[in-house]
């Protein structure tokens, strides 16, 4: 056997026995509850054709994220027609609420009156720039006011679905 199959077959060998240490880790991150998909192992017969063979990656998994949608009864599509300086967040305690149960949305989304277009809030990257305000809610009168988190237009990532 030449040295450039003898590479081969010590390099199908490793393969197959790391079959059960991807299995192991599918199993801890499925326990950690996030979906994993472990792709078809593929084999080379033969080291000529092994460039046919590579894969995309040993295992793939989902990291469950939370987001916050709301629907808007305005129209816009960019930060330029959005008719406000600033946006509503969320409720103050609402957020703090989600911290307390360490649920902290990953995004707040604004959805436009078209369904197409978005505002995205990403809570990580943007939280330094929030202020307190009060918000009137419409729906239960106009004296019933709450403490609310807002972020001016500037910090807000403006897009379309259709873009995307």
């Amino acid at each position: 056997m030449s040295d450039y199959e003898k590479h081969h077959k010590d390099v199908q060998q490793r393969l197959r026995d790391s079959e059960p240490a991807v299995r192991a880790v599918a199993q801890w991150l499925s326990n950690l509850g996030m979906p994993v998909e472990i792709p078809e192992l593929k084999i080379a017969p033969s080291r000529s054709v092994a460039e046919s063979y590579k894969d995309d990656g040993d295992l793939f998994y989902v990291v469950r994220k939370r987001a916050e949608v709301k629907g808007r009864g305005i129209q816009f599509t960019s930060k330029k027609d959005f008719p406000y300086p600033t946006l509503l967040v969320c409720a103050e305690a609402s957020f703090t609420r989600a911290v307390e149960d360490k649920a902290v949305p990953e995004l707040y989304i604004s959805v436009a009156k078209d369904l197409i277009h978005l505002a995205v809030i990403s809570v990580p990257v943007t939280r330094e720039f929030w202020t307190v305000g009060w918000q009137t809610d419409r729906a239960r009168g106009p004296d019933y006011k709450y403490r609310a988190f807002y972020i001016k237009k500037e910090h807000v990532v403006f897009c379309s679905m259709e873009e995307i």
